[in-house]
């Protein structure tokens, strides 16, 4: 063949057209048939967005849980779970193309993220189920349609295993995925006496907070919205809640691996459209290697293929949230920032890098803001890189890259979050409780921890009240404030030594030992990566003591001393003892002394109160309730204290890093 053929032939090849690649759905296509008052999916061309008709309101009937079987033995506990994970993987195929079409999720996204942490936490957690056979309670799920599909693994799981019958209240666009996998639960043996149920998602959330059935309340949403403004959980009610519109920080330092940095930036900001709470949307750079790196994530950017969920050879789909990415553009370009899009010129969606600015000035991005956008900002230390990551009311995850293993290791113990991931992201095991710091959340999804969330509690009707005198904590906040950072920075043993020193009793030292011995609640090797999990104070605890004594409030008060917490005890005067212990200075606790009518309020108000991470309730917990928007674990002390509370002492931390990179 001679040159001038072999151009023409180069030439016709580069010119040749191909018809799109589409998903088959005809396996999510036979689902939506059958779902009433459900018509068929568009797709809107100009930005990919699936268009959802309204769905049939169901109608939601209590009765149908409160009359069916309460015989649910731990061995067909064990056997559901297991059953109901291998149908879920057997089908597969069908949930990933329900999740395309109603979600506009990419099937690989379904398929490689959230499955396999579904079905492995049902599996795990046939480990925790227990021997109660009667199922009284009820666990309600109010999920909103950013939700991740992968936690109905530890929902469904901790539900089970602890025998509490499971409500949905889902939105309309993750109903089709719900209802799925509720007609594959139905299917198999047992599950009648689980009742699972979907409701309307505009069914009023408060009603279950009144409902005496209901023992455990859990909600994935945006808590920025209206409806939660004024909304009050009763203090003894297990209540578990997940922030959806925070987003997560990446920090890449000088001696990362760029390149796979670079590769990483894509999946970590927009896969799974955005919708994740780990999701990245800051990107902090050190400095000397901050041109390069941006260099190489805008030629990166420019080879990404963005589309929906219908195509089979996109890089990633049009997020939810592309309506705001117009907003947001033209205030960061009127700030002066630098705004990076592929083609601006497009009407379609661009994966967009703000860059420049300093994050306690630009007010772009903010913590509530769901346009698919990362800001990009420079850092030269480690301290001033760690800040940037920490200025946040998020306290869910961070991604670190880096190559240097004491890095890797400072950087990780400064970050106030609950998951770290060194030179990786989005890591998560069945076995590793998903849990919150500052305002990301409440309580614990998954791991021991997260069915112990389901132990505490107790059935009440009477009405709730918040009516009482408005109390000033500033004050005896400020007090702990000042010895609070070096008492944390002790160790478990010095702080043990100081205490041992002023008390003497049997109880530290049982405490000492079961801290000691479970410091550490987790460590493994999965694939390629190294996973720890310590605990860490959750800072500042209030205990409040207005009505008996209960023999059990020191062991709580030492547990939580001993983890590095600071503690405020609110008592009335009827409990104030004139024989105290008398606290060292260094000792960050403090004892204030108040007129039983104060009890009510002061929950109240500490419920919302930005300094106080968790409330321990010695007496009867009626007619006391917090807001949900305060993200606070509210504990009954009691006998059983150390089963059904003892993890709203202390946050775990999850650490991620490559086996070359274990510390």
């Amino acid at each position: 063949m001679n040159s001038s053929n072999s151009v023409t032939l180069k030439k016709v090849f580069e010119n040749m057209s191909y018809p799109e690649a589409v998903e088959d759905f005809s396996c999510g296509n036979n689902w939506f048939k059958t779902l009433s008052g459900f018509e068929e999916y568009q797709v809107d061309e100009k930005n990919g967005t699936v268009l959802v008709s309204s769905l049939l309101e169901l109608e939601y009937m209590m009765d149908n849980v409160v009359n069916a079987n309460n015989c649910f033995p731990s061995k067909e506990k064990i056997s559901f779970l297991l059953k109901l994970s291998k149908t879920i993987e057997r089908n597969s195929r069908t949930i990933c193309q329900i999740e395309a079409k109603s979600r506009g999720i990419l099937m690989r996204d379904t398929q490689f993220q959230a499955l396999p942490f579904l079905c492995e936490s049902l599996v795990y957690f046939t480990s925790l189920a227990n021997e109660k056979n009667d199922i009284k309670d009820v666990a309600v799920y109010v999920l909103c349609d950013d939700t991740f599909l992968g936690l109905l693994g530890p929902l469904i799981g901790a539900a089970v295993a602890s025998g509490q019958r499971i409500v949905l209240q889902a939105d309309s666009r993750i109903f089709p995925v719900l209802s799925f996998l509720i007609k594959l639960a139905r299917e198999l043996e047992n599950c009648p006496q689980l009742m699972f149920t979907v409701t309307p998602y505009e069914y009023k959330i408060d009603r279950w907070v009144g409902n005496s059935l209901v023992k455990t309340l859990v909600v994935v949403d945006n808590f920025f919205k209206q409806k939660y403004a004024e909304l009050y959980v009763p203090s003894n009610k297990n209540f578990v809640a997940m922030e959806t519109s925070f987003r997560a920080p990446m920090v890449v330092f000088s001696d990362a691996d760029l390149d796979s940095a670079c590769e990483t930036v894509i999946e970590a900001a927009w896969s799974y459209r955005s919708l994740l709470p780990w999701s990245v949307n800051q990107l902090i750079v050190q400095e000397s290697v901050f041109e390069l790196f941006l260099g190489k994530l805008k030629r990166r950017l420019n080879k990404v293929k963005v589309g929906t969920a219908i195509q089979k050879s996109v890089d990633i789909a049009v997020p939810k949230y592309v309506d705001k990415l117009i907003e947001v553009v033209a205030q960061a370009k009127k700030m002066g920032l630098e705004v990076y899009q592929n083609n601006p010129d497009s009407n379609t969606f661009q994966p967009t890098l703000i860059i420049g600015g300093k994050v306690f000035m630009n007010r772009v991005i903010s913590e509530d803001c769901y346009a698919p956008v990362v800001q990009v900002l420079a850092f030269r230390s480690i301290a001033e890189g760690v800040a940037l990551a920490n200025n946040s009311r998020q306290g869910l995850a961070a991604s670190v890259w880096t190559e240097n293993i004491d890095t890797a290791e400072e950087v990780a113990e400064k970050l106030t979050v609950t998951n770290v991931w060194i030179n990786t992201y989005g890591n998560f095991v069945p076995m590793a409780s998903i849990n919150f710091r500052k305002m990301s959340g409440v309580g614990h999804f998954g791991g021991r921890e997260g069915y112990m969330e389901y132990l505490g509690g107790g059935n009440f009707d009477e009405k709730l009240t918040q009516e009482g005198h408005d109390i000033n904590l500033e004050s005896p906040l400020n007090d702990l404030k000042a010895c609070q950072e070096s008492w944390k920075r002790l160790s478990l043993l010095e702080r043990y030594k100081v205490l041992s020193e002023n008390i003497q009793c049997d109880s530290l030292a049982r405490q000492f030992g079961n801290i000691l011995n479970n410091n550490c609640t987790f460590a493994s090797n999965q694939g390629h990566y190294t996973v720890k999990c310590i605990k860490e104070p959750r800072d500042v605890i209030m205990i409040t003591n207005f009505g008996k004594e209960c023999p059990h409030v020191n062991e709580v008060i030492l547990s939580s001393l001993l983890l590095g917490n600071s503690v405020l005890i609110m008592k009335s005067k009827a409990n104030a003892s004139p024989d105290e212990i008398l606290w060292p200075k260094n000792v960050p606790i403090k004892t204030y002394v108040l007129d039983e009518l104060y009890h009510q309020s002061i929950v109240f108000q500490a419920a919302k109160h930005k300094e106080i991470c968790a409330i321990g309730i010695v007496d009867d917990l009626r007619n006391i309730s917090y807001s949900v928007r305060g993200m606070k674990k509210i504990f009954k002390i009691r006998k059983d204290w150390e089963i059904t509370c003892a993890q709203s002492l202390s946050v775990i931390k999850t650490i991620w890093s490559t086996k070359q990179q274990t510390f």
